[in-house]
């Protein structure tokens, strides 16, 4: 504004000059939101790590980083070190007995006679090894009869077998590969193989997985069944490809459900029309849509308002903000000691 536009909104009178000056207020208020806003990081927000910036990370690094320690690297005294252990005697594959030729002291000579089955080993080494890997190929023949009538009849491949050149044991590792491991087709493909010996197209690698998926719908019947009796249901979702991957975890099993849409009909869908038990998510707008019963929102978020509430009071000057914020803090590290103590008793 210059200073002629003031000088005649000031001439207009004392209402026309409050009014501009409440104006002016609101829109200083809208840009210091807006600035504040601008601040958001993964401490405060729901935006993830990946996307704070290089001096937010550099910041945050600074500010865990720990007093430089002068024990040396590695296990320190009184800790329990960890090691492979040998397996019995009884369950190896081959043992490989090694005896002395000479004395270490005169370069006398052992003679093998002085062996002994009875010897006990003064250590022991073992070594494991995977054996070369040859896959076994069955070839299924069929034959035909003829009857007395006088009518041919060939064999018939059982329905398991007649469905895929490849047996149950290879779609297995197949599909452990790519939903376990996240492996790519083709990249499944160079592993079986380099590894395994077995020659497969991107094609049939994709058959394999369809067919396992068959095999498994009746269990994910049976568990999407399960979901809306559990008495608590963690629930997530994030973007996967052009759709969104759904996760609802109980305390015996995960379900996990893709779908192309973030909204409660996939919930509704789901867990049918109502969820009895106790509903864990972020406050994602689709679950309180959804669900009216109980929630327990995610700790994790609660933090980061927390510290978003704290942030702000800082940049604001808002004193009792900034205490509401670090009382509410202190009341949730008091409520995570007490949880760590029940969780290890």
């Amino acid at each position: 504004m210059k200073k002629s536009e003031a000088k005649d909104i000031f001439l207009q009178g004392e209402e026309a000059t409050i009014k501009k000056l409440l104006e002016l207020d609101t829109e200083l208020e809208k840009l210091k939101k807006k600035h504040i806003w601008k601040d958001r990081n993964s401490q405060n927000s729901s935006k993830p790590p990946s996307l704070d910036s290089a001096a937010e990370k550099k910041k945050r690094k600074q500010q865990n980083k720990k007093k430089k320690s002068n024990k040396k690297a590695g296990g320190q005294p009184g800790h329990k070190g960890t090691r492979r252990e040998l397996l019995p005697t009884s369950e190896v594959d081959d043992i490989v007995k090694i005896y002395p030729d000479t004395c270490e002291k005169c370069n006398a000579s052992f003679l093998e006679e002085s062996h002994s089955k009875d010897d006990v080993p003064v250590s022991r080494w073992q070594v494991a090894e995977i054996p070369e890997i040859k896959p076994t190929t069955t070839e299924y023949q069929c034959f035909s009869k003829q009857c007395n009538c006088g009518h041919c009849t060939n064999g018939k491949l059982p329905d398991a077998i007649s469905s895929s050149n490849f047996g149950p044991r290879l779609t297995a590792i197949i599909a452990y590969m790519t939903s376990v491991m996240r492996g790519s087709r083709r990249g499944v493909k160079e592993f079986l193989d380099i590894i395994l010996g077995v020659n497969m197209s991107l094609g049939s690698v994709q058959n394999c997985l369809e067919r396992t998926s068959e095999a498994l719908a009746p269990v994910d019947y049976e568990l999407n069944r399960e979901l809306s009796k559990q008495p608590v249901l963690n629930a997530d979702e994030t973007g996967w490809n052009d759709s969104w991957l759904w996760i609802f975890v109980s305390s015996t099993f995960i379900y996990f459900r893709v779908a192309a849409s973030r909204g409660s009909d996939v919930l509704q869908n789901v867990l049918g029309d109502n969820f009895n038990g106790v509903l864990c998510v972020d406050r994602w707008g689709a679950y309180s849509k959804f669900h009216k019963g109980k929630f327990q929102f995610c700790w994790a978020h609660l933090k980061r308002d927390i510290k978003k509430l704290s942030d702000i009071g800082e940049k604001t000057e808002n004193q009792e903000a900034l205490d509401f914020a670090n009382t509410v803090n202190r009341l949730r590290k008091r409520i995570m000691r007490y949880w760590h103590k029940f969780q290890i008793s």
